[in-house]
């Protein structure tokens, strides 16, 4: 039996830009729609995401980190089904694009995901995801 891996998250505002990989929760604000990159013959989705860390403008809208993921295939990629989503991403790399912290996961090469709806399905007190991509969905409880 494979060994459960112990996993840290990191805030959004702690991502730090060249720093090791990070593992994130966050709350989906905005996304596309999985679609072949123009540049590569990956598929890319991105989405803007906020957490308890993210600042909040004079207006009251939130500062936000962006998400692009990578896939050999749509079948490889998180789709948004609703605003308010909350996504799990493991191994992202962390840059900038145009001046703005960026989080970027390959899924095609060791990053994984899962994505749960506002009000996920309990099993055995457990969130469930709505769907995710890697070997395996394990919780982040012992």
């Amino acid at each position: 039996m494979a060994k459960k891996r112990d996993y840290n998250y990191t805030t959004l505002e702690k991502c730090e830009v060249g720093g090791d990989t990070v593992n994130v929760y966050a709350v989906i604000l905005d996304a596309t729609y999985p679609h072949k990159s123009p540049k590569t013959d990956k598929w890319v989705v991105s989405f803007k995401l906020a957490d308890l860390t993210s600042k909040f403008d004079s207006k009251g809208i939130a500062e936000t980190v962006s998400l692009v993921c990578f896939g050999a295939s749509f079948d490889d990629l998180p789709v948004c089904q609703r605003i308010g989503e909350v996504i799990r991403v493991h191994r992202a790399a962390v840059g900038t694009w145009q001046g703005q912290k960026q989080l970027t996961a390959n899924v095609a090469f060791s990053s994984s995901w899962a994505i749960f709806a506002p009000k996920s399905f309990q099993k055995n007190d457990e969130m469930m995801p709505r769907a995710f991509y890697g070997k395996s969905f394990q919780s982040n409880r012992a």
